[in-house]
């Protein structure tokens, strides 16, 4: 395959994926619509998240982690840690967790509890 045809494919790839969060961000990143700090503060923001869900994990559960967090321990992390989102930003962001969160773990969801590994793993 030639450069060019290497280079179609790989664009045309990622516009048949982009509804992927991550395949959408590359390519705005690639086209220039977005500087690449965006791509890298992103994913300094889940890093974040994920060490915090993790700490509060392990406090609740003697330095074991679970995988899961009390709703309102979760709830409460998210206000602290997005504390700039209007309350209709917060709305939103709550109402994906729950749908995300009765689709994937109904059981968990209805015990108020978050099963937060799962947030940000590709499927």
């Amino acid at each position: 395959a030639t450069v060019k045809e290497t280079a179609y494919n790989f664009l045309r790839g990622l516009k048949k994926y982009q509804y992927d969060a991550d395949c959408d961000l590359f390519l705005k990143v690639l086209m220039g619509e977005v500087d690449e700090e965006v791509y890298k503060s992103q994913s300094k923001l889940v890093k974040d998240l994920i060490y915090l869900f993790r700490t509060i994990d392990e406090r609740g559960n003697g330095g074991r982690r679970t995988g899961k967090i009390s709703k309102a321990d979760f709830v409460s992390m998210l206000r602290e840690f997005f504390y700039s989102k209007t309350d209709e930003e917060y709305s939103e962001l709550l109402d994906a967790l729950e749908q995300d969160q009765l689709q994937s773990f109904p059981d968990d969801w209805k015990k108020d509890t978050v099963c937060y590994t799962e947030l940000f793993e590709e499927t």
